[in-house]
């Protein structure tokens, strides 16, 4: 791409006829290899996605799991299974982010 720019000056400046940096920006753009740079928002929307679905399916399966240890007459206390619910929706949402076949986002 420099060498484009280059060619650009140097024709400007007359020291090439706009033909030749014409022919030299042609070959530069035909020669320059493609990259793509992998677009990182579907794997970022799955993980908030699948952190919010996580942990909406760990809010309810807690209030079931304490009401079911309520009427067995065992205590169960706390949030750990919200999080362990959150953390494996990230990472499931954002894996399917990640390989393409079933992004969120196309």
């Amino acid at each position: 791409m420099h060498l484009k720019v280059a060619a650009a000056v140097a024709a400007r400046w007359g020291f090439l006829s706009s033909q030749e940096a014409h022919e030299i920006g042609r070959r530069v753009l035909n020669e320059a290899p493609v990259t793509q740079v992998p677009d990182p928002s579907p794997i970022i929307v799955g993980i908030i996605f699948g952190a919010f679905c996580g942990a909406l399916v760990g809010f309810i399966l807690t209030r079931i799991v304490r009401f079911i240890a309520y009427m067995a007459g065992r205590n169960f206390g706390g949030n750990f299974l919200i999080l362990i619910f959150a953390v494996a929706g990230a990472a499931i949402l954002g894996w399917l982010g990640a390989v393409g076949k079933y992004s969120l986002i196309r």
